[in-house]
């Protein structure tokens, strides 16, 4: 790899891993001096947002990979859809990060709070920006973790059940996308984007794809509050800290609609089955 791409490699590593630095050090920060901490998390969160922008500028379709010491790939890609997802992201994460020390001037647990905020980010930048369903996969359960400690910020009745509900949907989730992943690995041969749409789109019947399609979508429609697996999203909301309701609304239930745009636009595309299944279900709860 040329110094340009290492640069590129760097910035975009950058994106999605330090605001899960930050949120350690910020932790840590926090228990001595709190105006610190919360200066702290704006600027990185701004860092990552500038960031963002500027990747727009630099390459338009990059990809690079982290391989840990058992060789386990984590696959990233940086081109335009992605680019506009994360810079969105960062854009509503720095806007409640500016207004959260306000807000949680007078409430208890803020070192905890900025801690998952922060990595909640991270996991959703690694979301977007994935290229494999295995990242996705990884990124998207960290995701399903770390927010959850922002709805049962207040730590009453309410919101842990609504805690509870939350976490029941988010598990039931990832293991149907769990599923989903292997069986897909099984039939397509691979869980690179690029080559399952390569993959896909030469079949002319895609019926045995169906069955992990339908469990990607129970998984990603559960994070994007699909009906019937909605029921969390009312209950989270009325809990949850303002600024945790934003993001949740926001940006988080958008990591499912992009896992839903990815099955959709990699594994059926044009797929008229397919295309009818997803309208019924939009309609379902008009009927």
């Amino acid at each position: 790899m040329d110094e340009g791409y290492e640069g590129l490699g760097t910035m975009q590593a950058l994106i999605v891993f330090l605001p899960m630095l930050t949120a350690v050090i910020g932790y840590a920060v926090g228990r001595k001096n709190e105006r610190s901490r919360d200066v702290l998390m704006i600027t990185a969160t701004a860092i990552v947002f500038v960031l963002c922008i500027l990747s727009a500028f630099v390459n338009s379709n990059f990809e690079f990979r982290l391989t840990g010491s058992g060789g386990f790939p984590i696959h990233f890609a940086f081109d335009g859809f992605r680019v506009i997802y994360g810079c969105v992201t960062c854009f509503l994460w720095l806007a409640t990060a500016i207004f959260s020390p306000e807000y949680f001037a007078h409430l208890e647990n803020r070192d905890r709070y900025w801690l998952f905020n922060m990595l909640t980010l991270s996991a959703t930048l690694g979301v977007f920006f994935s290229a494999d369903l295995i990242t996705t996969f990884l990124f998207f359960e960290i995701m399903s973790f770390t927010s959850y400690f922002m709805v049962i910020h207040y730590e009453n009745h309410n919101a842990m059940h609504a805690g509870e509900t939350y976490l029941a949907i988010a598990i039931i989730g990832g293991l149907a996308l769990l599923m989903g992943i292997l069986l897909l690995w099984q039939r397509a041969g691979t869980l690179e984007f690029a080559e399952l749409y390569k993959v896909c789109s030469e079949l002319p019947d895609k019926s045995p794809f169906y069955l992990p399609g339908a469990l990607l979508l129970i998984g990603f429609g559960a994070k994007a509050g699909m009906f019937p697996l909605h029921i969390w999203l009312p209950q989270a909301h009325a809990v949850a800290p303002s600024p945790a309701s934003a993001l949740l609304s926001g940006i988080l239930t958008k990591t499912g609609v992009f896992g839903i745009i990815v099955v959709s636009c990699y594994i059926f595309p044009g797929d008229y089955t397919w295309g009818v299944a997803l309208l019924s279900l939009l309609l379902l709860p008009c009927s």
